[in-house]
């Protein structure tokens, strides 16, 4: 409907004094139609046009006064609990993995100056996420971002691993694509099997760069684990269309196209993924028996002789041979090192976070907030719990790497903090963001 030039001015004023422009839309659509209602109240009455409008406009009060109450009201607004709730947990794991490494032989005091340096770049990394406006990002320009992370990720891959460039591209910094295919999942609304593909279609680079880089094989499960928890989800919600059955069918078909390519990759002379198997086929019976293995034997006996609090009755040689494992048993050490007080810390920790951050993306209203929340969700949460598992059972066919942000240092740490950045800046607009306003902001 067509603005009244008086009333056009009046919106206009009010919006002035409203800081998030974010906001801007719904308040505008409000008074708009508070507006028009009032003024054909006031002609029912008996008034003439010009001073039904005169009146609508005075009643509705002073625009200075109004602007600044609803920009109290719509004021972005960080969630603090589960800011604080992280920051402490990162600290506390910071001081446990010191404590371990301080008492640990020169051979992993190059491990000490990784966890040293990489907390300050991933909290500069976290508030850069933070401050940057992730929400309009990922709505205009999701596939763009998308192809740019997927040539950076190819080249780093593609580069000669004199700084382990490569590993941490393949195991840390293809889960920044989760996000993004979130952003991409929104925009195919009920674009039925051609949604569906595409989203199908663009997971597969990043699985064969993940794969193709470090036989990553924790990155693999977890970003494919993430794919289909999104799209079953966007599908039960009739997200593409009502054919359920035939989509949810559909978005299995790129892990079939993946397998396909992976086999052909591994039939190349000298290729990258000769040892692909070794992770997926030759080890998928340790799902279904955990093995005797030298990292099974020691776990079990570690948590066997673990106490509530101190060191754990195992001779001191198993705690060393733990150790060896480094990040992804980390938490097992901490176990047999310090006692199951604080190994289930660190369970109670983690699992609070997620915990937080699913109450928080389930009470979005706007469907790109989200999308996004659930992918950051689904990453952390998947993480935490795949590791967890794999140091309470021992199984070394679960894909695991380490508990992220409590125990992860280096890449890890530095690409979970920028989840958690990405997280917190596009959760600030829970309730001042309708579907509308986000649709009137793409088309700007």
């Amino acid at each position: 409907m067509k603005r009244l030039p008086e009333f056009e001015a009046y919106i206009n004023e009010v919006c002035g004094y409203v800081q998030c422009k974010k906001a801007h839309p719904d308040i505008a659509a409000e008074l708009q139609n508070h507006m028009e209602d009032q003024k054909i109240a006031y002609t029912v009455m008996g008034m003439s046009e010009d001073s039904a409008t005169s009146e609508t406009i005075r009643q509705m009060g002073n625009a200075a006064c109004i602007g600044a109450e609803l920009n109290r009201t719509h004021r972005p607004r960080t969630n603090w609990v589960l800011l604080t709730g992280i920051l402490t947990a990162v600290a506390v794991g910071l001081v446990l993995q010191y404590f371990v490494l301080a008492n640990s032989g020169s051979e992993y005091q190059s491990e000490l100056f990784s966890l040293t340096i990489s907390l300050p770049i991933g909290i500069a990394v976290m508030t850069a996420a933070f401050f940057m406006d992730c929400t309009l990002l990922l709505a205009k320009y999701p596939l763009c971002l998308y192809l740019f992370f997927i040539g950076i990720c190819a080249a780093a891959v593609a580069t000669p691993d004199y700084f382990r460039l490569r590993a941490y591209t393949a195991d840390f910094g293809v889960l920044l694509f989760v996000p993004l295919f979130a952003g991409i999942l929104y925009k195919q609304k009920s674009k039925s099997m051609a949604g569906v593909f595409l989203c199908g279609l663009l997971i597969i680079p990043v699985v064969l760069l993940s794969a193709f880089g470090n036989y990553s094989k924790h990155t693999v499960c977890i970003i494919v684990l993430a794919y289909l928890a999104i799209m079953l989800t966007a599908i039960s919600k009739s997200w593409f269309g009502k054919k359920r059955l035939r989509l949810a069918l559909l978005s299995f078909m790129p892990l079939l196209v993946l397998a396909v390519v992976i086999w052909l990759l591994n039939c190349l002379p000298y290729g990258r993924l000769d040892n692909f198997f070794t992770f997926y086929g030759s080890q998928f019976q340790d799902w279904l028996a955990p093995p005797p293995t030298i990292r099974f034997e020691l776990t079990r006996e570690t948590l066997a002789g673990a106490q509530w609090i101190g060191h754990a009755i195992v001779p001191d040689n198993v705690l060393e041979n733990i150790y060896q494992f480094q990040s992804t048993y980390m938490l097992t050490y901490i176990i047999g090192k310090f006692g199951w007080l604080a190994g289930l810390g660190v369970i109670a920790a983690m699992s609070a976070i997620v915990i937080r951050m699913s109450v928080l993306t389930c009470r979005q209203k706007n469907q790109l907030t989200f999308w996004v929340l659930l992918a950051v969700t689904l990453m952390i949460g998947l993480q935490s719990g795949l590791c967890i598992l794999l140091n309470l059972t021992g199984w070394i066919a679960i894909p695991a790497n380490t508990v992220p942000l409590m125990l992860g240092s280096g890449a890890s740490l530095i690409a979970n903090l920028c989840l958690v950045g990405i997280f917190l800046s596009v959760s600030r607009y829970q309730g001042i963001m309708s579907e509308n306003a986000m649709h009137q902001i793409i088309e700007e």
